[in-house]
């Protein structure tokens, strides 16, 4: 009979502790100028945007991601899709997702790494389709209609709730999209704990009355150090201060994780730095 070696058993209890017995958690990456949002239960995961190209993967290592059930990729600019490539080759992933009468306008690079990645084309998302993931919901609320994915305003916007075990958690994910296409959609998402700022944080994410509207107790924004567009804006940061939210973006702290809290607490938030 065989016998299990000592590092077999580090090996094995390593594996169980970061992916298999894993808490529910939403992290926003720290991915520089561009978004990542990682949503995990145990050994599940769904990444919504991948950063830039060369920015993902040490962002996967460190929270321990060996694979992915999806990537949604919310539209089509490059610091939101360029991460897929990273994946090739590194991370399994079952599917890709893009936005209604995107997948017919992917660029080239991209069309070629969905495929490495995942041997099919990418599926598409409409307004009001619902992904699950355990005890998450990620239920998409805009656009209303098909779009090519090439513009800002195109975005892939979600309302991710979870509900189990006693703890719940209500987030907006905004992608690019800023408050003009807030204001199309927001009365299909209502209060919410955590809201994923649009745009970086852009001087236009977001108005102090949709602030007020969704309520959110925490707002966090992905953005690179040093960045030519000077995200966050301070005006964002203002608006939504205002409004009684704890803003925290990437720069500052690095990756933010949210972890479902017990009904009617604040959601748990833990900064990398």
């Amino acid at each position: 009979m065989g016998t299990i070696s000592a590092a077999t058993v580090v090996v094995g209890t390593y594996i169980l502790l970061t992916c298999v017995l894993v808490g529910p958690s939403v992290t926003i990456l720290d991915v520089g100028q561009g978004d990542a949002i990682l949503i995990r239960q145990g050994p599940h995961a769904i990444l919504v945007d991948c950063g830039l190209e060369g920015s993902l993967s040490s962002a996967l290592a460190r929270n321990h991601v060996y694979h992915l059930d999806a990537v949604v990729i919310t539209h089509l600019h490059d610091d939101h899709y360029g991460g897929v490539d990273d994946l090739v080759g590194l991370i399994g992933a079952d599917a890709v997702y893009v936005g209604e009468g995107a997948s017919g306008n992917l660029p080239d690079d991209l069309e070629g790494s969905v495929r490495d990645l995942t041997g099919v084309a990418p599926g598409e998302i409409s307004d009001g389709d619902v992904l699950c993931l355990g005890s998450y919901s990620l239920r998409c609320v805009w656009p209303h209609g098909p779009t090519d994915g090439s513009e800002n305003e195109d975005s892939l916007c979600f309302v991710l709730s979870y509900n189990g075990g006693g703890r719940s958690l209500e987030m907006l994910l905004t992608g690019d999209a800023e408050q003009e296409q807030l204001g199309e959609y927001q009365n299909n998402v209502g209060d919410i704990d955590v809201l994923k700022v649009g745009h970086h944080g852009s001087r236009v994410s977001i108005s102090l009355d949709q602030a007020l509207f969704l309520s959110p107790e925490f707002a966090v924004a992905s953005a690179g150090e040093g960045n030519s567009y000077g995200h966050p804006t301070p005006e964002c940061i203002e608006t939504l201060e205002s409004a009684g939210a704890t803003f925290l973006c990437t720069i500052e702290h690095g990756d933010v994780r949210v972890e479902p809290s017990p009904d009617d607490a604040p959601p748990r938030v833990v900064c990398q730095r």
